[in-house]
């Protein structure tokens, strides 16, 4: 929501950051949702409870083997789609027209360090505090959009919408 109104205010350049970053956020969920239920069925396959190959147990094996090779393969694809779609995402905000005018509006940029450093769990060994700060990235802005800190980005506010209609 917050960068479709960021797109409204912003230029050429930002507004093709903005959508690459929405197409990573989708990226990122397709594979979380798919790959989640790819590793599930490697599961229930390992376990028995897909009768489909039953009847053959070396397939069993392989077939649970090879879908969990598969969805493990594939999921290490979303911590860079999640992170570079936060790294475009903070640019995106920070920059152009959207530059920040005073210094509570430099919070935009944090997703920025969220996209590093969920990309950095390939660096660092046991990294998951990573793709929980960056999962959490985002809350700080919200907090301080509720309490009136932040102002929103005005693109469709409605006192535009009330001041067209007079």
């Amino acid at each position: 929501l917050l960068s479709q109104d960021l797109m409204a205010n912003s230029g050429k350049v930002q507004r093709d950051m903005l959508l690459m970053s929405r197409i990573g956020f989708m990226f990122a969920f397709t594979v979380f949702y798919l790959f989640f239920a790819l590793q599930l069925e490697s599961i229930f396959i390992a376990q028995g409870e897909n009768d489909d190959y039953a009847a053959d147990p070396e397939l069993v094996d392989g077939l649970a083997l090879d879908t969990h090779y598969m969805a493990d393969s594939i999921w290490s694809s979303m911590p860079i789609a999640f992170g570079a779609a936060l790294i475009l995402f903070g640019i995106a905000a920070v920059t152009g027209n959207n530059s920040p005018k005073e210094s509570i509006e430099w919070v935009y940029g944090l997703p920025i360090i969220g996209g590093l450093a969920i990309i950095s769990i390939f660096w660092v060994e046991d990294g998951f505090v990573f793709f929980l700060f960056a999962m959490f990235c985002a809350v700080p802005i919200g907090i301080l959009m509720l309490t009136g800190h932040l102002e929103d980005t005005g693109a469709d506010s409605d006192d535009t919408a009330v001041e067209s209609e007079e």
